[in-house]
């Protein structure tokens, strides 16, 4: 509910508040930078779900601390997520903390490696820049699909043990781990989880 650029986390801030006041079975008008018009909830759960708050920075993170019900991040280096989970804790942050890691496992190292630049190379483009982005050629445009980048962007292995202890390094002192397999065919990769991948990775946390 929150991105990097530092007008985005007060308006996710908001759009938190709107939505507790709607699972609380109010009547929601709201002329703000979220603008809600006697808005109502007529189904709701038995208990409100978490509401977590997507941050990249360490700066993002602290900020949403005030608000959020728990942490979602993204990464694949161990200190850029230690960094972002330690700020979020440290500003007072409540509840679960969550990863997503992107990967990418084939049988062989170039082949997982094809897979990321043919569907993950946007990721190459500078951080700094995407948040903006609006269309796939504007990330296309931007990218800079080296190999060296491309495996900074996404963990990419033939080895289901060694992506395991990859993923364990990225997730230390998170509570959930989403793995993300860049492309397109996730039979494969559903299947080696299963066998390989899940085992390993239990192993390790």
């Amino acid at each position: 509910m929150a991105g990097q650029g530092s007008a985005r986390p007060p308006v996710a801030r908001e759009r938190a508040t709107v939505i507790r006041a709607l699972l609380a079975g109010e009547r929601v008008d709201r002329a703000g930078e979220v603008r809600v018009h006697d808005a109502r909830v007529w189904s709701r759960p038995t208990a409100p779900p978490e509401l977590l708050a997507a941050a990249v920075s360490p700066q993002t993170a602290a900020e949403v601390a005030a608000w959020a019900d728990g942490l979602i991040t993204v990464g694949t280096d161990p200190a850029a997520s230690a960094r972002t989970r330690e700020a979020y804790r440290e500003a007072g942050g409540p509840g679960p903390l969550a990863i997503q890691i992107h990967v990418s496992l084939a049988e062989t190292d170039a082949e997982a490696l094809a897979i990321v630049r043919d569907q993950w190379s946007h990721a190459t483009a500078p951080a700094d820049r995407t948040w903006d982005l609006e269309q796939p050629e504007d990330f296309e445009a931007l990218a800079d699909p080296t190999d060296e980048k491309l495996r900074s962007a996404v963990l990419v292995s033939d080895s289901a043990a060694d992506l395991a202890e990859r993923i364990a390094e990225v997730a230390l002192g998170f509570d959930r781990i989403y793995l993300h397999h860049v492309g397109k065919e996730q039979t494969a990769f559903l299947e080696r989880s299963g066998s390989e991948l899940l085992p390993a990775l239990r192993s390790k946390l």
